[in-house]
Order: structure tokens, then C-alpha cells, then sequence
């Protein structure tokens, strides 16, 4: 009798992968690495087994667990989600994924790759894998900790930012690249296909599903989705978009609808079943030799890929708030390649626009990356250590000063003006300079280049650069090294000082992608030679002509022709951050906290740590007694460390609003924008100032409570209600941000 060599094909590959996948599980290594290791026994490259013949079949099955993939995605992704993450991860992500996509590109040309081989490697170099961090996440048991809900936040937006990469390289692709113009055209196209389908879907699938909700069975269900699913697929594709986009977009209107949680459960088997297809399929091309024909560019990016993730993921990461030590934690989690750059690579391949070399070279990056990954988190918290040990304390300071400062922003208003008025028209007028200076050297360049032989070229070159490098130094130092305005007040010049190490980032990254623009205009930058002349260069410009009497001379006579003095803000801060945050912990019904009082629990005893807020049902209660008895699925938000917190979940830890079997919700202070912990200085004339805490009536007027108070560098968390206010005392309160802020406003007044 004969079988179709399709059905021999997949049973062949699935019997493989359950056998491997289990081997991998026992080691307890990523399933992911066996499903390649699995597709490498069955390919071509193993001759030692029975080979896939049907090769074109499962190529298809593959794509429909692209598919599948992207659907599921999509319907763990939603609305609610996306509004939890909140502001820090959406910062941390944006930078990571600009950074590695920058530096995915230059590393591709630098290796001599062309245009679109560089672009492919960036975007596959700028999303993390979710599939891989959860397990390891779960395997060391560390779900609990503060810093991994950031680093879910950050796994949220950049989905969003991968299947946006896939539609812009889509569109990229079939139109043999594009200008600005062009780009600006297909993020206008993609804008509105995505609008409208939004707008259709929240509109009509709720209603749809709503009315057929009595004739639905898991059966009918499935059917209807899928069905749904690849028509999305099908209109996506015929408006040149990725079916991928198609697949998440159909996915997260869905998990809108009531039936959203039943959908993502009964698709769930279909959905591993197929991805292991699609990663079998992968691991089929895998090509020792030419894995060892590509090993020096395999080493090349896998490095840049774990240290440009950790420095891009954890600059973010302070830069939006988050303390140095999770900062650092949450970059060391992220610092690895999965499904999305095998997704991509495969997107590149199949549009033929991508060369052969660049689909090992991502599965070997990411088998690599994914493997150090347990080993990067384990070793995350020696890592911070050893740095808190050896760099210097004003490095700290900085950091401290930075976030604290931050953390006074969240609340106050005028940020951007005030730094345009510090740093806009100098940024803007040196940049026109420098811009200016690097396109005449280009068309004095060119002129001459007509005129000389071929062999002056290079010293043509040379000279210019060098020529451009000295005048454009002093317009390199204002946007970078300049002083603030003398116009600011003493207020403005004190949020500034504050928010310097960030300012700063900014400032100097700016300078750098300028620098690589106007050097592009006479040099090639991405060959090596000239590439590491251009480094030279650019050292040049940032350490030695910074300190040139010259340059400063000329830079100062710029400066005062335009009226722009020159002043330091001295008003320093010593106020730093707590380490203490805000935590959520859910009593479980079950839970032996059930019918306790917090004196009975002794939170602030055992685990120096106390209960500010309980939110029951809809009611807030702020500053709970100590008689005050816990309820069944009562909300406490938790005044805490790390430490502290970790000690908590071990005697109590199935009654966090966790499980080491799914995801954890994201449940940061962040979650609540108008609940959180903030400070204000007492100025003499502070109505505040003399009255005992308990006098305050802050309970009342603002829902908030005093929780610490820092007075001379002397700190002291939950004061007594006797404790005497005083001139210059920093008070830190838990409570309406928006009502703390109008406090704020009205002590300034």
C-alpha cells in the first residue's frame, strides 16, 4: 500500500523531536535547542539517519507554525496588558531595540555584508526571546522578583516592535529598499491598515461572538478562529504586508472578545504542535561546515549580541527609573536571540533578499545566546556586586541623584521647556555647524578628486577628515560638554543638575549617531580600515580637543557673539533614592493569613516591611492598624526591598499573585498611574513645617501617608505619628500622585 512520503515525513520528524525534546528537558535545557537539535538528526546534513525527503511540504507546515505562532501571540497579547507594563518598559525597549538595531547594522557592514544582509542581522539582534526567558525564569525559581515584571513589560513592547520590523522589512524587501519618502509612505500605509482593522475588529468581533455564543462548542470555536485567522493572513498578504502581522493582529482582537481566554486555551496544542514543526524545520539547514566556514562572524555578533544587549537593556533601564542593581539584573535576563530572529531570518530567505550565510549564523547566535541565558541570570547579582565593589562611588552618586530626581518628575510639570531653554538652540546652532562643515568637505572632495589621479585619493580623503574633525571639534563639545543657560532659575538649574547623568546619555548618543552621519559623507565607515580611523577620530574629537585652550577659545568667542553665558548650576541634592518599592501580594483564600491581623503577621518585624494600602473590592484603605484583619483575595500593597520581599514569598508563597506555571501579571506599582510613593521638601514657609505627623491630616486631604522622612542624611522609615515636621525635612508619601502633586503646587504657592 502506499503512503503519501508526507505523512512518513512528519512522523518521522514529530517521534525525533518528542525524543529529543525530552532528553533536553531531562537536562533541563531549553525545548527549543532540542526541536533544533531534532531538525539537524533529520536534515541533510546527518547522514547517519533516515533524511526528510518532502522537503517543499514541510517548508509549508513550517510557515503555517509561523502562523500559529504569531496567532497565540497575539492572543496572550492585549489592550489591558499593554496599559500595564507602563512607562519603564516602554523606555527600556524603545533604546534596546534602536541601540541593537543600530549596532546589528554597523556590525553587518563592518563584516563587509551589503545593505540588507546588516538590516536583517539588526532587527534579528533587537528582540529578546519571551518562549526562552520564562523558562529560565521558571527553572531558577525567580518569578517572584521585582525586576522580572519589568523585564515581561520590556518582552511586551517588543513584540509590538517585532511585528512592526517584519512589516517594514516586508515591505522593504519587495520594493528593493527605500528613501525616507518611501519609509515615511509605508509607515503611513501600515498605520492606517492597522487603525482601520482595529477600529473594525473592537467594533464588530464582540458583537459577533456575543450572538453566536450558544452555538459555539470548543470545536466550532477553533474552527471560527482559524478560520478568521488565515483570512486576516490572506488580506494582510495582499496588501504586501507580512502574514505574520496578520496572524498577531487577528490574534489580539480576538483576546478582546469574551472569548478570548477559551480561544488562546483550545489553540494552545495546535500551536506547539505546529511550532515544533517550524523550529524542527529550522534546525534542518543547520550546516556544520558552514557553521564552521562562519565561526569568526558567529563569535563576532554573538558577543556584541549579549554586551550590547546588557549595556543597551540596562542604560534603558536607568534611564527610565529603575534602580542600578535591576538594571543591571533585567539586561543580563534579555540578552539573548530566539523565535523572532529565526522568524525573520527565514522572512529574509524566503523573499530572496537575504544571502545563505545569514540563516546558520542566526540559529548558531541564538542556540549560543540562549544557552548562556540561565547562566547570565544566575550570575547577574555577582556581576552588580563586583561593579558596586570597583567603580567609583560618585559613579553611584550619580545613578542615585539621577533616579531620585526622576522620581520627582513623574509629577511635575515643564520638563521639556526647560530643557530646550538649557540646551536647545546650542544643540540645534552647533549641529547646523557640523553638518555644514562635513558637506563642504564632501563637495571639496569630490572637486578635487577630478583633478588628481586616483592614487592622491586616500590622502585627499584623509586631509579632509582630519580638516573636518578640527573645525567641527568645539561644535562637538557645546552639544556634548556645553554649560546650561544662564537663564534658568535656581529651580530649573536644580531639576537639570539632578536629571544629569540621563541628559548626559542622551546628549553624547546624539553626538554619536551625528558623528557617524557627517564621517559617512567623506568615508566609508564601514570598512575596517576606515572604521577604525573613524574611532580614532572620534576619540579625537571627545577627549583631545575638549581640553584644547584653542578650541575652548573659539567655542567661548561663538558663544558670546550669541549672548550665551556660561554658568554651573552648584545647587546640589543629597537626597537619594530608598531601596524600598511598592509590592503587590494577594491573599489567597486558602492562605493561613486568612483571619490574621497585621500584628499578628508582623510584617515590620520579621521582614522590615510594611502593609500602606489595602485594597478590598473596590475600596482603598490607606495606612492600615495594626488590628486591621486580612480577607480573603485582599490587595496589600507592600513598602519593601528585594531582599525583604524574596524573604516574604518564601513563607508565604502561595499567596502571590503568581505561579511558577504561567506567566506573572504585571503588577508593579506602575500598574495603579495614580497610586505610588513620592517626596516633598518643607520649605520655611510650609504650612507642614511644626506640626507632628499625626496633625497633618494628610490621610484625609490627599490619601496618603508619611512613610519616611530623611532630615541631615539621617533616614527614618515609617516615623512615629509624635514626629515633629521641620524646615528642610524630605518627606516621602504613599498615596494620590495626583493629589501629592497638587499638595506640591500649593506649597509653592
Amino acid at each position: 500500500m502506499h503512503l503519501p512520503v508526507l505523512i512518513s515525513d512528519l512522523g518521522f520528524i514529530l517521534v525525533t523531536a518528542a525524543m529529543v525534546s525530552l532528553l533536553f528537558k531531562k537536562l533541563k535545557q531549553p525545548v527549543v535547542l532540542g526541536y533544533l537539535l531534532a531538525g539537524f538528526l533529520v536534515g541533510p546534513n546527518w547522514p547517519w539517519l533516515p533524511t526528510v525527503t518532502d522537503v517543499a511540504s514541510i517548508t509549508v507546515w513550517a510557515e503555517i507554525g509561523v502562523i500559529f505562532l504569531l496567532f497565540g501571540l497575539g492572543l496572550e497579547f492585549n489592550l489591558k496588558k499593554l496599559t500595564l507594563v507602563g512607562k519603564k518598559s516602554t523606555i527600556i525597549a524603545s533604546f534596546e531595540v534602536l541601540f541593537m538595531l543600530t549596532l546589528g547594522f554597523v556590525t553587518g557592514r563592518f563584516l563587509g555584508w551589503k545593505n540588507t544582509d546588516s538590516l536583517f542581522l539588526g532587527a534579528m539582534l533587537s528582540i529578546s526571546s519571551t518562549t526562552i526567558i520564562v523558562r529560565s525564569f521558571e527553572e531558577l525559581g525567580i518569578k517572584a522578583k521585582n525586576y522580572v515584571n519589568v523585564v515581561f513589560g520590556v518582552l511586551v513592547i517588543e513584540d509590538l516592535f517585532a511585528i512592526l520590523l517584519m512589516a517594514l522589512l516586508t515591505t522593504f524587501a519587495l520594493s528593493d529598499g527605500f528613501s525616507g519618502q518611501e519609509l515615511l509612505t509605508t509607515l503611513g500605509k501600515l498605520s492606517f491598515f492597522l487603525l482601520l482593522w482595529f477600529s473594525l475588529g473592537i467594533y464588530l468581533l464582540p458583537t459577533f461572538f456575543k450572538k453566536i455564543e450558544s452555538l459555539l462548542s470548543e470545536e466550532s470555536l477553533l474552527i471560527t478562529s482559524v478560520g478568521l485567522c488565515l483570512l486576516m493572513v490572506i488580506i494582510v498578504t495582499k496588501v504586501d504586508f507580512s502574514p505574520a502581522l496578520g496572524a498577531f493582529l487577528i490574534g489580539a482582537l480576538l483576546a478582546e472578545t469574551k472569548s478570548g481566554g477559551k480561544i488562546e486555551k483550545i489553540l494552545h496544542p495546535i500551536k506547539d504542535l505546529f511550532g515544533a514543526i517550524f523550529f524542527v524545520s529550522i534546525g534542518m539547514l543547520i550546516n556544520p561546515s558552514q557553521i564552521w566556514e562562519f565561526g569568526y562572524p558567529i563569535l563576532i555578533i554573538t558577543v556584541i549580541t549579549v554586551i550590547g544587549k546588557i549595556l543597551s537593556t540596562s542604560i534603558g533601564a536607568i534611564l527610565s527609573g529603575v534602580d542600578a542593581k535591576n538594571s543591571l539584573k533585567t539586561g543580563f535576563s534579555l540578552a539573548q536571540i530566539g523565535e523572532f530572529s529565526f522568524i525573520m531570518a527565514t522572512l529574509g530567505s524566503s523573499l530572496k533578499v537575504t544571502s545563505e550565510f545569514l540563516y546558520p549564523i542566526a540559529v548558531s547566535v541564538s542556540a549560543i545566546t540562549t544557552f548562556l541565558t540561565p547562566y547570565l541570570i544566575k550570575n547577574s547579582e555577582k556581576t552588580f556586586l563586583f561593579l558596586e565593589k570597583n567603580l567609583p562611588p560618585i559613579f553611584w552618586k550619580q545613578i542615585h541623584s539621577y533616579q531620585s530626581a526622576l522620581n520627582q518628575e513623574r509629577t511635575d510639570t515643564g520638563l521639556i521647556h526647560i530643557l530646550w531653554k538649557a540646551y536647545g538652540w546650542r544643540s540645534l546652532i552647533s549641529s547646523v555647524f557640523i553638518v555644514a562643515i562635513f558637506q563642504l568637505s564632501k563637495h571639496i572632495k569630490s572637486f578635487l578628486i577630478t583633478r588628481f589621479d586616483n592614487n592622491w585619493s586616500i590622502y585627499i580623503t584623509i586631509a579632509l577628515v582630519l580638516i573636518a574633525t578640527l573645525l567641527s571639534s568645539p561644535f562637538f563639545s557645546a552639544l556634548t560638554q556645553g554649560k546650561t543657560s544662564p537663564t534658568l532659575n535656581k529651580e530649573e538649574a536644580s531639576r537639570l543638575y539632578n536629571l544629569k547623568l540621563g541628559i548626559q546619555i542622551v546628549r553624547y548618543s546624539a553626538a554619536f549617531i551625528l558623528a557617524i552621519y557627517c564621517f559617512k559623507q567623506i568615508i566609508p565607515v564601514y570598512t575596517l580600515p576606515l572604521f577604525i580611523l573613524f574611532l580614532i577620530l572620534s576619540s579625537v574629537i571627545f577627549l583631545t580637543f575638549f581640553s584644547n585652550s584653542f578650541f575652548k577659545k573659539m567655542e567661548n568667542k561663538f558663544v558670546a557673539n550669541l549672548n550665551w553665558g556660561e554658568s554651573q548650576p552648584h545647587t546640589t541634592i543629597k537626597l537619594s533614592p530608598w531601596e524600598n518599592k511598592l509590592y503587590d501580594f494577594i491573599v489567597n483564600p486558602n492562605s493561613e493569613l486568612v483571619g490574621k491581623t497585621l500584628q499578628d503577621v508582623a510584617f515590620r518585624s520579621r521582614f522590615n516591611s510594611i502593609v500602606v494600602l489595602i485594597e478590598r473590592g473596590s475600596k482603598l484603605f490607606f495606612a492600615p492598624k495594626k488590628d486591621w484583619m486580612l480577607m480573603p483575595f485582599d490587595k496589600l500593597k507592600i513598602l519593601s526591598t528585594d531582599e525583604q520581599f524574596e524573604k516574604i514569598f518564601r513563607d508565604y508563597e502561595h499567596d502571590l499573585n503568581t505561579s511558577s506555571k504561567s506567566e506573572p501579571a504585571i503588577v508593579t506599582s506602575e500598574a495603579n498611574t495614580d497610586f505610588g510613593l513620592q517626596f516633598l521638601k518643607l520649605e520655611k514657609e510650609s504650612p507642614l513645617v511644626g506640626k507632628r505627623i499625626k496633625d497633618t491630616k494628610l490621610r484625609e486631604s490627599i490619601e496618603g501617608v508619611i512613610v519616611g522622612i530623611e532630615r541631615e542624611n539621617e533616614r527614618k522609615l515609617i516615623p512615629d505619628p509624635e514626629t515633629l515636621l521641620q524646615i528642610n525635612d524630605y518627606i516621602w508619601i504613599v498615596g494620590n500622585l495626583k493629589k501629592i502633586s497638587s499638595l506640591r503646587n500649593q506649597l509653592k504657592h
